[in-house]
């Protein structure tokens, strides 16, 4: 197989977001390095790291760059590629000395010195960011960024990106009052750069030259600047970019929530962060978290107001389909033990959508192996009902009052319980009544609590692979009907719902993993995850319940 053959097989798994399929097309590639005698072409090279890193994969893109180097293949871009890999996966000091040792080798080129003083600048960006709380090493961090992005703007400022990330951290500074070498003012600073950035993307837009960055870049220059209105318009231009993607936008959400400190609790991150939320939520191969605070004011109806007061109606659908997203999201809690921990979710639903003696009753819905007062769930072991608190934010934590119904792990793996207190200002989650084609194209969406976390939107590799209903499945129980998708989940994520495209419950999720038996009488064993249909559920509950 050609180098060639290597790059196509990978590209199309990452268009395809089919992440064991990039992962073997890696390894083998790697493999195949490992006895060329010949170097990978470096047009090749570069677009295979250039693909991994666009797709966040940053384990291959490290494994790979490290084995075209082994392969001869040294040329600067593939080396700063590898920093680039070390920096992603948070190996910051690892990236740092590697990146002094290949500064000096560029010296001669100064695109790639620009990029690789730029990389030392966003390595000790991050150290900046990882140190708060111990000031005196903090405010060296800082110091050492500013220092490497000023010397690549103040060579050229046609470098804007730079020059916008000195400005980042030059108002930063201002704002915590850090001494820095150099400047007594570096708000003022800040602001002079964030003028001068901000003009020359103007021009470029003008002219029609302008970059996916220069919007993102411009955007940041009008915060700087208290633009706040104009700022929102950049980022608008930003996230409709065709060739955006997740890698782009969230590294900008990055940036603004680490170094800008932006929250949607006020303005101007109020504005400005769910027009990147609502892009990313649309976007494979991104994740986002919320707070309860986050997440009220992020799906407010005056963030909408003034969203569409300044972009127009008919320029924020994306934001629509986030606030559903984050309405849905409302009615989704963590369920802890007696020692506040996380160990799953669960999701309010109307209780007559599940047996009619219940009506309009919001009712949660978890795994059995969550919740349950049978004492042989042992693997692992659920929570007694009275041992479990749910929790939808820091202000609304419930007892659970009673269980109402039950089906075992081996079977629909669900619980309803009643919670113990009134529910108000919370919709219950409307259920699907059918199930989306299984033909590989459509997309499934989980909102969980990963690993005792906060609450996550998964919607990284999210095909539906499979299921068992109609009008093409063949369940070896008619009562049990699952479904499997590729939307990675962790531990803490059962009993979240699985969503469609419409932001309609499909499924409970319940188990995952790399060898899962097919369904449908097929042969073999895949990567995925496990949900049950709700409508199957639903169908127990209801023969069950009187």
């Amino acid at each position: 197989m050609s180098f060639a053959d290597f790059a196509s097989n990978i590209t199309v798994a990452l268009d395809a977001n089919d992440q064991p399929a990039v992962q073997q097309h890696c390894r083998n590639l790697q493999a195949c390095l490992q006895t060329s005698d010949e170097p990978c072409p470096l047009p090749i090279a570069k677009k295979i790291l250039a693909g991994l890193r666009r797709k966040r994969h940053f384990d291959a893109m490290q494994h790979v760059a490290d084995a075209l180097l082994q392969n001869g293949q040294d040329d600067p871009l593939v080396s700063r590629q590898y920093a680039q890999a070390l920096i992603d996966r948070g190996l910051l000091a690892l990236a740092i000395q590697y990146l002094n040792v290949l500064l000096p080798e560029v010296e001669s080129n100064p695109d790639e010195e620009a990029e690789v003083l730029g990389l030392l600048g966003r390595a000790y960006k991050q150290l900046f960011v990882e140190s708060q709380g111990k000031i005196a090493r903090a405010a060296e961090y800082l110091g050492m960024a500013i220092d490497y992005y000023m010397q690549v703007y103040s060579n050229d400022a046609s470098n804007v990106w730079h020059g916008i990330n000195a400005t980042a951290l030059l108002a930063r500074a201002g704002r915590e009052a850090v001494t820095l070498r150099g400047t007594d003012r570096p708000r003022d600073q800040a602001a002079e750069i964030a003028a001068a950035v901000l003009e020359e993307v103007e021009s470029r837009w003008t002219a029609g030259v302008a970059s996916m960055w220069d919007s993102g870049t411009a955007a940041e220059a009008c915060i700087a600047l208290d633009r706040v209105k104009e700022a929102a318009q950049w980022m608008e231009r930003y996230v409709r970019e065709p060739m955006g993607d997740a890698f782009e936008f969230g590294s900008t959400r990055r940036q603004l929530v680490e170094i800008w400190q932006l929250s949607t609790d006020a303005d101007p991150g109020k504005l400005l962060l769910p027009i990147l939320d609502s892009a990313l939520l649309a976007k494979d191969g991104s994740a986002l978290q919320f707070d309860a605070s986050g997440l009220a004011a992020a799906s407010s109806a005056e963030t909408q107001h003034q969203l569409e007061a300044i972009l127009g109606r008919d320029r924020y659908v994306s934001y629509k389909f986030m606030k559903r997203a984050l309405e849905r999201a409302k009615a989704i809690a963590q369920i802890r033990d007696g020692s506040d921990v996380g160990i799953g979710t669960g999701f309010l639903v109307r209780g007559g959508d599940f047996a009619p003696c219940y009506g309009d009753e919001l009712l949660l819905l978890t795994n059995a192996h969550v919740v349950s007062d049978d004492p042989y769930v042992v693997n692992p072991p659920a929570l007694a009902p009275d041992e479990a608190t749910v929790s939808f934010g820091p202000d609304s934590v419930f007892a659970v009052k009673e269980l109402l119904w039950t089906s075992p792990p081996n079977r629909l793996d669900v619980s309803l319980l009643r919670l113990d207190g009134e529910i108000t200002d919370i919709e219950p989650i409307p259920i699907a009544k059918r199930l989306p084609l299984a033909d590989g194209e459509q997309r499934v969406y989980i909102i969980g609590h990963p690993r005792g976390g906060p609450l996550s939107f998964s919607i990284h590799d999210n095909a539906l692979i499979a299921h068992e209903g109609p009008p093409e499945g063949r369940p070896p129980r008619s009562d049990v009907i699952r479904l499997h998708y590729r939307a990675p989940t962790e531990g803490g994520s059962s009993g979240s719902p699985v969503f469609n495209a419409q932001w309609l419950a499909i499924g409970l999720h319940h188990a995952g993993g790399l060898d899962m038996p097919c369904l449908n009488g097929e042969q073999g064993t895949h990567p995925a995850n496990e949900g049950l249909w709700l409508q199957s559920i639903r169908a127990a509950c209801a023969q069950d319940v009187t």
